[in-house]
């Protein structure tokens, strides 16, 4: 077997963002952002330990984290270790609250919230959480995100209110993208600000108690319905 890893042990380490290549011996590290954020420092620091560990590749993943492929086998500990001392983030895999994705809402002429902010808070909070399977976060700053806010299993949106210009957020439920590819559908009720942390507890919490092992929320909406699945989340 590739890298002499049984497929519970490759299971282990993806889920600690340690990613076993096709290519034998070599694995790939994610390294986790700041919702889309590393610090100058940071990156010079993972630059430095793409020289000397891996072949001097960076490379950005869909979800803002950075990943360094080549990686030897005998290397890991070293990275990890070296990681830790330079407080860089390794992981983002498993059954969990992934890693938070917000877009540049907090400085584009266009946001309506400091999504930075927001995102921050979110994955402060929610990241890492265990449930039955992966869960993916996304908050975007206006419209023009519509498209990417319905690729996540949670998203959230700022849009304005016509009849008194107030800011209010609609909350996507159920995308996801990959094999079985689903477009995620917004709840009928918005939300304000102040409200929008407490309701991705509740969605959060609904998945984990109504989710069997492996199945994503796409595909509980799919099977209990959007009605029922807002109603409970709302009550």
């Amino acid at each position: 077997m590739s890298n002499n890893l049984t497929a519970e042990e490759k299971k282990s380490l993806k889920a600690k963002g340690i990613i076993a290549q096709k290519q034998d011996g070599y694995f790939t590290i994610r390294f986790l952002s700041k919702v889309g954020y590393f610090k100058s420092d940071e990156m010079i620091e993972l630059a430095n330990l793409s020289k000397k560990y891996g072949n001097g590749e960076l490379s950005l993943t869909s979800r803002l984290t950075l990943e360094i492929p080549y990686i030897k086998k005998e290397d890991i500990d070293n990275v990890i270790k070296e990681s830790k001392e330079k407080k860089l983030r390794i992981g983002g895999g498993g059954d969990t609250v992934r890693a938070v994705i917000a877009c540049k809402g907090s400085v584009c002429t266009h946001g309506l919230t400091d999504t930075n902010k927001l995102a921050i808070e979110i994955e402060d909070r929610f990241f890492g959480r265990i449930l039955p399977g992966k869960f993916k976060i996304g908050v975007f700053g206006c419209v023009n995100s519509y498209g990417k806010a319905q690729s996540n299993d949670l998203s959230i949106l700022p849009v304005r209110n016509l009849s008194n210009l107030e800011v209010e957020y609609k909350i996507f439920l159920g995308g996801r993208l990959g094999r079985q590819a689903r477009l995620a559908i917004p709840m009928e009720k918005r939300f304000k600000e102040n409200e929008l942390i407490e309701v991705v507890e509740k969605v959060i919490s609904y998945y984990e108690k109504n989710a069997r092992t492996k199945e994503r929320f796409a595909e509980v909406i799919d099977r209990i319905g959007i009605e029922e699945v807002e109603s409970e989340i709302i009550k």
